[in-house]
């Protein structure tokens, strides 16, 4: 009897994980958000969402200024905090894009945007060693 209450035991503890495990998959899949280290001797893939807005800023820093072809995408400032908010034009919802963001540092990363059929993004540049 003790063993069977041991295995039961046991079985409940192993379900309750596996439960747990699967949901933090999906919740992490649903509310991810994506954290790039980034040097500018190098360009930086990012996933956006091909049809929402998509927020970028740099952890610890401001965003001071970007360059992207006229028309590749729409993007607006917030120089208060120093994001930058991009969306895809429908014409462009499948190509890539590329766009150079300057840091308040000096330093200019370019980021080739990947878009996808997902909700919005929210990417978060480190500034690595430049």
């Amino acid at each position: 009897m003790k063993q069977n209450n041991i295995l039961s035991f046991l079985h409940n503890k192993l379900y309750v994980f596996a439960i747990t495990a699967l949901l933090m998959l999906v919740t992490s899949e649903i509310f991810a958000a994506q954290f790039i280290e980034v040097s500018e001797d190098s360009e930086h893939k990012v996933v956006i969402s091909s049809y929402e807005l998509n927020r970028i800023k740099i952890e610890g820093g401001r965003i001071e200024g970007f360059q992207a072809l006229e028309g590749d995408l729409s993007a607006v400032s917030d120089q208060k905090k120093g994001e930058l908010f991009v969306h895809l034009p429908q014409k462009y919802s499948k190509k890539l894009t590329n766009i150079f963001l300057t840091s308040d540092s000096g330093a200019t990363f370019k980021l080739l945007l990947v878009p996808k059929n997902i909700p919005s993004e929210q990417i978060f540049l480190i500034e690595g060693s430049t």
